[in-house]
């Protein structure tokens, strides 16, 4: 009777995990793999489905049934999350770069530029701009 409690809520924390998991979507868990694996640099759509351990076929088509690939989400992964740095102006480039899977800053500026129109310093500095302006008011 005394290891009934513990071991109830045991299961009963891990089966209420188990039933979040089951609640995301497969995006949202190739979204989940890419924000944690970025800045390893090992980022991959074969180490993804290894780690949502399923073959690499059927994460492509049931990413297809989604109408989206594995290329779009990280793309997409990339623009969030470096928007969300930029504006934390205590991380340098060079770091934004790295938690991001850059090899070093120019490739990040270059990718940042075809995402946004904007190079990353402009970025910080409009957004830094836009939120002095906003504690203005």
């Amino acid at each position: 009777m005394l290891f009934k409690d513990p071991l109830f809520r045991l299961l009963d924390g891990h089966l209420d995990r188990v039933a979040d998991a089951a609640r995301l979507s497969l995006v949202e868990r190739v979204e989940d793999y890419i924000r944690g694996s970025l800045p390893s640099g090992a980022c991959s759509v074969e180490r993804c489905a290894n780690k949502l351990g399923m073959p690499l076929r059927t994460l492509q088509a049931g990413l297809g049934d989604e109408r989206v690939c594995f290329s779009d989400i990280l793309e997409a992964q990339r623009v969030e999350l470096a928007k969300r740095y930029l504006q934390q102006p205590e991380r340098s480039l060079d770091e934004v770069a790295a938690l991001l899977g850059y090899a070093d800053q120019s490739s990040f500026g270059r990718a940042f530029r075809r995402w946004t129109g904007s190079t990353p310093q402009h970025y910080r500095q409009s957004s830094a701009d836009r939120a002095s302006r906003l504690a203005q008011a």
